[in-house]
């Protein structure tokens, strides 16, 4: 758990359900990295449904070695999810302007806090 004491020191605020998530898992990482491929795939989906070019960037922040790794898995990952479905047909039209309030990610959870909180950076970029 020294990646979330370190995330806190550079003044990031770990949701307290995200950091006991990750205390009571038996696997941090891999419950670090199945929340972050999850918080991606919410906003590809959600990017794509409106029709508006997206960029990805995952970084560790961290220096141990597993968690680089961990990086790296999520980058792989996405990519492979990202190049699949490019090649696939669309499976709908491009949402309406008036339908974007309705659809638009639950505000209860920024996907940045989730992600911050499980030691990776992960930015991706609507518009």
């Amino acid at each position: 758990m020294k990646t979330l004491d370190f995330l806190r020191w550079l003044g990031v605020d770990v949701p307290r359900w995200i950091e006991n998530d990750l205390r009571h898992a038996a696997n941090p990482l891999a419950a670090s990295l199945e929340q972050a491929a999850a918080t991606a795939v919410e906003l590809i989906d959600f990017c794509r449904r409106l029709g508006v070019p997206f960029g990805l960037n995952v970084e560790s922040v961290s220096i141990r070695r597993e968690e680089i790794d961990a990086s790296v898995e999520l980058a792989t990952q996405l990519t492979a999810r990202i190049r699949r479905e490019s090649t696939e047909p669309p499976k709908s039209r491009q949402m309406p302007a008036s339908d974007l309030r309705r659809s638009a990610p639950s505000p209860r959870i920024l996907p940045e806090e989730r992600v911050a909180a499980c030691g990776r950076r992960l930015t991706l970029m609507c518009g």
